[in-house]
């Protein structure tokens, strides 16, 4: 081949690769992937995965946005505003049974229940009995509200033993920080994580009284699952990645992105620290020891699912294969 037409093959060939990573550069496929609430420690696997461009090298382009409550992510992610929300499962769950929406969970980060009653360390608050004649602080549209009698009755008193105040969500913390609450009634490891900065605090758990009900997880509609199928499984991919990467040694990274990735937000990264210390041990329960992260047992849901009907937030005639795939976290 004469010397001048090497060059010209040489310099088409340099064009066409050029060409061709230009366009897998803009193939990456969008998902809008929407969390729960303004940040906290729980947002650490996505901002995380954004930050060390690991959704880019599985081919997408993933949009994280902020979200006002559990109960707007999911009737958006159900609206079809958003193809993927974090947020509580168990609310997902009711959603699904009650406002018929097409709604499942393909990832269970926090397995294991998280509702509590914190309490100072230093008083002898150690087991539900122990709440009588005290006054614990909660909002109105709680999630624990719905399981109330069961939590007391379990623990051997009533409901009425206790004084139970309602306070805006935003005031329950403070209320128990500024000695006016004896308790309060919350995510244990959310609360606690701000509440120690000011009151030394314990929780006293609703899950070792009873109460099973789900903590943090992804979900989607069955019609975003049938037709994103593969951008969820490398989305799932990339936070199974993010947690383990988090949870060997990089907690301090993950508080890090956060701060990065939401540098307006004026975050305490003391608490955010802390929010995954301290939700370290939910991310397992009996039987889901040992499996992936995000990989969810049908016998935690099966318990799930009977603890709400008990409570009358679902309705009987349910199968748990309604609520949550692992088609995406295999074990």
């Amino acid at each position: 081949m004469p010397s001048r037409l090497r060059i010209n093959f040489a310099a088409l060939c340099a064009i066409f690769a050029v060409a061709m990573s230009n366009i897998g550069a803009h193939a990456q496929e969008r998902v809008k992937f929407l969390l729960d609430f303004a940040p906290w420690g729980g947002h650490a696997a996505a901002h995380l995965a954004v930050q060390k461009g690991w959704f880019k090298e599985e081919g997408l382009d993933v949009e994280v946005l902020d979200g006002r409550g559990s109960v707007s992510t999911i009737q958006l992610v159900g609206a079809g505003q958003a193809d993927v929300g974090m947020a509580q499962l168990g609310p997902m769950a009711t959603a699904r049974t009650t406002a018929n929406l097409p709604l499942k969970s393909i990832a269970g980060w926090m397995r294991k229940g998280d509702l509590a009653v914190l309490v100072d360390s230093r008083a002898n608050l150690n087991t539900v009995k122990d709440l009588a004649g005290k006054k614990l602080a909660l909002f109105a549209a709680s999630p624990f509200v719905p399981f109330l009698d069961m939590f007391f009755k379990n623990g051997g008193i009533t409901k009425e033993a206790a004084q139970l105040v309602y306070v805006d969500p935003s005031a329950m913390v403070t209320a128990y920080t500024s000695g006016q609450a004896d308790g309060v009634m919350t995510a244990g490891p959310y609360g606690m994580a701000i509440a120690e900065l000011v009151r030394p605090t314990k929780l006293i758990l609703a899950a070792d009284y009873g109460i099973a009900y789900p903590s943090y997880g992804l979900f989607a509609t069955e019609s975003t699952i049938a037709q994103k199928k593969e951008a969820l499984r490398k989305l799932v991919k990339v936070q199974v990645r993010a947690w383990n990467y988090i949870y060997d040694g990089h907690v301090d990274e993950g508080v890090d992105a956060i701060i990065k990735q939401r540098p307006d937000a004026k975050l305490n990264p003391v608490v955010l620290k802390r929010h995954l210390e301290l939700y370290r041990d939910f991310f397992e329960t009996p039987n889901t020891k040992g499996k992936t992260f995000g990989w969810q047992a049908d016998a935690d849901w099966k318990e799930a699912l009977e603890s709400m009907e008990r409570a009358g937030l679902i309705k009987a005639g349910w199968k748990t294969s309604d609520f949550f795939t692992n088609d995406f976290t295999p074990q």
